[in-house]
């Protein structure tokens, strides 16, 4: 699934990793040249304050001999940034209200080997996720 959290970035958050695939009528050389200009979207991106890297890494990867290409040059963009922790948020704030009216939990306990435990075990593993994307935004994470 692809989420956009484009709506909910505020400035302290940051990028921890992301890959850029790109395929199509392009070089290696052009995607060094682009790395090694300094680009300006490429210096733009909000990395994480204890890490001294850049977190993008542009690879060029061989178009489909089955698809044929629409464009001259196409991309796809997986990035891992602390700026989907409000989306756990809402989604935890969903659950726990459906969770408080026992909402639609008849259905999972026809399943065998269901246990209601499992589902407030996610909630609270999720909950810890959002508390570690919290916790990366700050210089001293690693340490």
């Amino acid at each position: 699934m692809m989420v956009s959290t484009a709506s909910t970035t505020k400035s302290s958050h940051c990028m921890l990793s992301a890959f850029l695939f790109l395929q199509g009528q392009i070089t290696s050389n052009d995607v060094n040249t682009v790395c090694l200009s300094g680009h300006h979207s490429i210096n733009a991106i909000r990395r994480a304050p204890w890490d001294f890297t850049n977190p993008l890494r542009i690879l060029h990867t061989p178009s489909s001999p089955y698809i044929k290409p629409q464009y001259k040059v196409s991309g796809l963009m997986l990035n891992n940034s602390t700026s989907i922790a409000p989306l756990f948020e809402r989604i935890l704030g969903l659950f726990a209200r459906l969770r408080s009216k026992n909402a639609f939990i008849d259905r999972f306990q026809k399943e065998e080997g269901f246990s209601v435990d499992m589902m407030d075990s996610s909630a609270e593993r999720v909950h810890e996720l959002v508390d570690l994307y919290s916790q990366a935004e700050k210089p001293d994470f690693l340490g």
